[in-house]
């Protein structure tokens, strides 16, 4: 198969080739060099193949950015970081599964 029969491929099945991705940060904010990195991903993500979301434990300055580049944000309140019970990461992790089935993500 050429170049051009691979590219005809996923432009006629667009809707099936491209993967839903969810990207995750807890923080709204630039707190770091976590959150800057994703913003290069986002920012190079090749849109052809994938559709990014993300989900945000929190409203900042990170969830405007993405939303700007019309991604979707999906807000999911998330235990802190280092949580007081180790149960409590459990309740992110379930509500990123269930944010991840009802919006058919892929990755």
């Amino acid at each position: 198969m050429n170049q051009g029969s691979k590219t005809r491929a996923i432009d006629q099945n667009s809707d099936q080739a491209r993967k839903n991705i969810l990207y995750v940060s807890s923080f709204g904010n630039f707190v770091g060099g976590g959150e800057v990195s994703l913003v290069g991903i986002l920012q190079n993500l090749n849109q052809d193949l994938f559709v990014p979301n993300m989900a945000c434990g929190e409203d900042g300055m990170l969830k405007e950015f993405a939303e700007a580049y019309g991604i979707k944000v999906h807000h999911i309140p998330m235990e802190p970081v280092r949580p007081l019970s180790p149960l409590s990461p459990l309740r992110s992790i379930q509500r990123l599964r269930a944010c991840m089935e009802q919006s058919g993500i892929d990755l």
